[in-house]
């Protein structure tokens, strides 16, 4: 049976032990620095312990999933811990809460009434006990006045309404929701109704803050069917709370993006591509060195590091990748790219290639524009050994390698003539905690 990273008994490492390798040696470049983001995702903690946990706890995947479908940069914290919110936190997002505890509710309120922006689905008039007795919630917070239950709890099936939404919300004009109680708007703006024009969906100023609220459990239905529509309303939401979403073309729900910092004043992007409908999609973003395109094959994954000063540093891809003055790299299969002395790949004179495929790998270099040696190898016991050595030619400007059998999934070191000793030194620091 195909499991684990050795095989049984003899310990010899399979293909996932070397992914595995080359991987870690890519990310151990960066000493990575925590930013606390402007949005955060609200747990509710007091309803997903109940006899319903489990079905409360997918809801609340889904909505997680909505906003990384949306490329938002978010945190999350618990009910419990909310008094340990980040001063960064600009945006709550806080779906099918139902039963908070009274100081938890009072806390969001605060949050609110200095300028938050919040965003709730469900209800809010139950308390601890699992009991509607905090109606009033209701007109404080929401701006609505509960008026009756359309169904128990989070029962929704069979309970089916479509609701419109009034004005353009990031083109979403109706979808089939499930209200689970009528309100009627005191100080709210209704902004989603059903057919019936039963109010739905609101927003509601409260002191210098506003509330984004929808009596329609969203992410509880079935994420097949409604992974578009909770991406469609959660980008509504996210629109009227002023969060700058980065761009990203594609787009696409099923390629995610993600932005992280170093310490040292790096940006590393990190892309999935979840997309089944091509073999292949161009990602196009921007960094501080400008706009790029990188090429990502289904299910697999691409990244791209940029230093403080603007230089390209760090590549993955599955094609090409193209920046600040044309490409970068070319390859027919999936490679990892690194400069050994931090500079831009394109001036760097040692390299690092990390090849998880056959193919052919091109790189654009200046820096070894008179030609390169290169050693194929592993580490041993925390050293450097080459188990093949051999020289690389400039044609048009370009490195040219090609990986075959032997060489996947190998590390290769290229350097310029008399630096290769250096280059897999600083290589080899890589396994070092600083």
């Amino acid at each position: 049976m195909e499991w684990g990273i050795n095989y049984p008994c003899d310990n010899v490492g399979r293909d996932a032990l070397l992914y595995y390798r080359n991987t870690g040696l890519f990310f151990r470049q960066f000493d990575l620095k925590y930013e606390s983001p402007e949005v955060f995702f609200l747990i509710g903690d007091n309803h997903r312990m109940g006899g319903q946990g489990r079905t409360v706890y997918q809801a609340q995947l889904n909505a997680i999933g909505y906003l990384v479908d949306l490329h938002c940069d978010f945190g999350s914290i618990d009910e419990w811990y909310l008094e340990s919110l980040p001063s960064s936190c600009k945006v709550l997002v806080y779906p099918l809460p139902f039963c908070p505890e009274d100081e938890t509710f009072e806390r969001i309120y605060d949050f609110v009434q200095k300028g938050g922006k919040l965003y709730v689905s469900g209800d809010i008039s139950y308390g601890a006990d699992r009991q509607r007795t905090r109606r009033e919630r209701c007109g404080k917070l929401l701006g609505v006045e509960f008026e009756s239950e359309i169904y128990p709890n989070i029962s929704f099936v069979g309970h089916k309404k479509t609701i419109r939404l009034r004005g353009r919300r990031v083109g979403l004009s109706e979808y089939d929701g499930y209200p689970c109680i009528r309100v009627k708007p005191t100080t709210a703006e209704v902004i989603g109704d059903t057919g019936e024009d039963t109010p739905v969906m609101f927003t509601n100023q409260v002191g210098k803050g506003g509330v984004y609220y929808s009596t329609d459990v969203l992410e509880l239905h079935a994420p097949a069917r409604t992974r578009d529509y909770g991406r469609r309303v959660y980008g509504s939401f996210l629109e009227w709370a002023g969060v700058k979403r980065p761009w990203v073309e594609p787009d696409n729900p099923r390629i995610h993006y993600f932005r992280s910092v170093t310490g040292q004043g790096e940006e590393l992007f990190t892309l999935v591509n979840r997309d089944e409908s091509a073999p292949m999609r161009e990602v196009r973003f921007r960094t501080s060195a400008g706009p790029v395109r990188v090429d990502v094959a289904r299910y697999m994954t691409g990244a791209l590091a940029v230093t403080g000063s603007g230089a390209i540093q760090s590549l993955e891809t599955s094609g090409v990748v193209e920046g600040k003055g044309g490409v970068y790299c070319e390859s027919t299969s999936h490679v990892m790219v690194l400069s050994l002395d931090q500079k831009d790949l394109r001036e760097s004179e040692m390299l690092c290639l990390l090849p998880m495929g056959e193919g052919r790998v091109r790189v654009k270099s200046q820096g070894l524009s008179g030609g390169a040696e290169f050693q194929a190898g592993e580490f041993r016991k925390g050293k450097w050994v080459a188990l093949e050595r051999g020289s690389v030619g400039m044609r048009e400007g370009w490195l040219s390698l090609r990986v075959n059998r032997d060489r996947d999934l190998s590390i290769i070191v290229l350097a310029s003539a008399g630096r290769m000793e250096e280059a897999t030194k600083r290589l080899t620091s890589l396994l070092t905690f600083a």
